[in-house]
């Protein structure tokens, strides 16, 4: 009997290993680690049901200008590169102050919380353009994605 239990604790660890993988590969985007657009709307829908977020959330979305450019230019393995080093930038600019998803193939958001949130929201928007001032370095081949829109 003791046997059984043994083996049936083992299973049902292993499930919910599996099941937190499986919710892992649905929420975050594979190539950088960042929520995805499902688990991004799944907090909005929280975030602005929430009273105590009424005028204290900022919605910033990004979308790379010219990224079809890397792609078509240097490949897509270059091309994610170059995704990769726009998140950890982007990650490095929002820092503590917000939270990062890549809600679709170069197209990012970052969601801000706080006190004086249109200020906030611009001077992060200022930040995003001037972190696009420096190009990325993609195997010796300097590249940029000539800015971003943001909306």
């Amino acid at each position: 009997m003791l046997g059984f239990f043994a083996v049936a604790t083992g299973l049902i660890g292993k499930l919910f290993g599996r099941e937190r993988k499986m919710t892992h590969l649905v929420e975050y985007d594979l190539l950088m680690g960042l929520r995805n657009r499902y688990s991004t709307l799944f907090g909005l829908r929280h975030d602005v049901a929430q009273t105590e977020h009424i005028g204290r959330l900022a919605l910033l979305f990004i979308d790379l200008d010219n990224f079809k450019t890397v792609n078509d230019t240097l490949g897509h393995n270059a091309g994610d590169i170059v995704l990769q080093m726009t998140a950890s930038r982007f990650a490095e600019t929002v820092g503590q102050s917000g939270t990062l998803a890549r809600i679709g193939g170069d197209e990012f958001v970052m969601v801000v919380k706080g006190d004086e949130i249109e200020q906030q929201a611009v001077t992060l928007a200022n930040d995003i353009s001037t972190m696009f001032a420096t190009p990325f370095d993609v195997r010796g081949s300097a590249t940029g994605t000539r800015g971003c829109r943001s909306r």
